[in-house]
């Protein structure tokens, strides 16, 4: 319940520039604004990042209403629906958060874990950007038929091909520049690590909570330190970005819009979850409150 758009029903007495009815985004960290990272602009690295997340230590989207503070809207312009409006926090966010944080330029390989929601997002925006030397990894082969679409060079079913050995042999014997790990699984975590080249860097974007809390068996000194290996972890977006992501929704749109598979009436919310977990078919689902 932390990805919520919808309409203003009801404003506070000192809400400012906002009306009843505006189609507003709502951002997931209620943000100090007063820390180090806030006064850089930096709102997803806040000190208060961990103790104050929607749905997690607030009342989240799942229900009819949902109570958010003013400096968290962000307003939709009237070209964007409520629906893909939806996709530019977490499903358009995070990627394009990571693309702005990351040195990604033309002539680097990248390798692209999971080809879910953001996974998707993320090769569609390096395909905005003219960047084409990618290689996707997953398990589903609808996902990787998207993948191609929206702009994948190589598409690997890592159930049929080793990934690792698919790209050494397609770099030369080296592997690809990079590599981001958006499946949060921890295979794909170790798979991403051995398939970059020496000196390459590997971004895990987003929580990874199947992760072991001893990593010794992931992060070992002679992957790492002997192959000058970098390792970032990657999370959201600052929130003065959200009219950028509105602009990449608009230049793809077209392709985001298949993000959406499935819609679900609140009532429903039990089969919304199922679907999302146990049907292959399903990339973004969405549950709908009202109407």
């Amino acid at each position: 319940g932390h990805e919520v758009s919808g309409t203003i029903d009801e404003l506070g007495s000192e809400v400012k520039g906002f009306k009843q009815g505006d189609k507003v985004a709502a951002y997931c960290i209620n943000y100090c604004g007063k820390c180090y990272y806030c006064r850089k602009g930096l709102t997803h690295y806040c000190v208060d990042f961990d103790k104050n997340i929607m749905s997690d230590h607030w009342d989240g989207g799942y229900a009819e209403y949902v109570k958010v503070p003013q400096k968290l809207l962000l307003k939709l312009p009237e070209d964007v629906s409520v629906k893909l409006g939806n996709l530019s926090l977490d499903t358009i966010g995070v990627p394009y958060g990571a693309f702005m944080e990351v040195d990604i330029t033309k002539d680097k390989s990248i390798a692209i874990y999971g080809c879910g929601p953001i996974g998707l997002s993320f090769i569609k925006i390096l395909n905005l950007r003219d960047i084409y030397d990618v290689y996707a990894v997953d398990i589903v082969e609808n996902k990787l038929q998207l993948a191609k679409e929206f702009g994948a060079k190589v598409t690997i079913n890592a159930t049929k091909e080793d990934p690792v050995k698919l790209m050494r042999d397609m770099t030369e014997g080296l592997g690809v520049d990079m590599a981001f790990d958006t499946s949060n699984t921890v295979d794909a975590l170790k798979s991403a690590i051995y398939s970059v080249r020496k000196g390459g860097n590997v971004y895990p974007i987003g929580e990874h909570p199947s992760l072991p809390s001893d990593l010794s068996e992931i992060f070992i000194s002679d992957i790492l330190v002997h192959r000058h290996l970098g390792v970032r972890g990657l999370m959201y977006f600052p929130v003065g970005e959200h009219q950028h992501i509105i602009d990449v929704l608009r230049k793809g749109k077209e392709s985001f819009e298949k993000l959406i598979t499935h819609v679900f009436p609140l009532e429903k919310i039990d089969k919304a979850f199922h679907t999302f977990f146990e049907d292959d078919e399903s990339i973004r689902v969405l549950v709908k409150p009202r109407g």
